[in-house]
């Protein structure tokens, strides 16, 4: 019982520091720092860590990444692994090389944005709100 209770406790702490914290449920902030690769308002990768096959792009938005592949050779790991698949349910990282910060979206087409995730200008990381389910991006908010 007592244990029970501890746990119960510890969930509502956690709970109460999240509320204080957290951004919507349905947005995510990537955390980066100096990126050194990306010389593009955006990169997608294959996989997480800004590994495997990448996709650029210098556009202040693509409504749709549908039938976009990644085509270009990435930075680390195995630069090719995901070379020509599509980048819609694909994409794992991303890379900001802009000077604004960058928001990768799920694509709804009824209303437009759903879940997303941003980086800052300099800034890169693994999805989390969109990993392998995004399929736009925007330098303006419309979330």
């Amino acid at each position: 019982m007592i244990r029970k209770l501890a746990t119960l406790a510890m969930a509502i702490g956690i709970s109460a520091v999240g509320v204080a914290t957290a951004m919507p449920a349905s947005a995510a902030s990537i955390p980066g720092g100096a990126q050194q690769f990306c010389g593009s308002q955006i990169c997608l990768y294959y996989h997480s860590s800004e590994q495997g096959a990448q996709w650029v792009a210098n556009d202040a938005e693509w409504g749709d990444l549908s039938g976009q592949t990644f085509n270009a050779q990435g930075n680390f790991g195995n630069v090719w692994d995901g070379y020509g698949q599509a980048i819609r349910n694909n994409a794992a990282s991303v890379a900001n090389g802009g000077y604004d910060t960058v928001y990768v979206y799920v694509y709804r087409a009824v209303d437009g944005w759903g879940p997303y995730d941003s980086v800052g200008a300099g800034g890169y990381g693994n999805l989390v709100n969109t990993w392998n389910n995004e399929a736009s991006y925007s330098i303006y908010n419309h979330g």
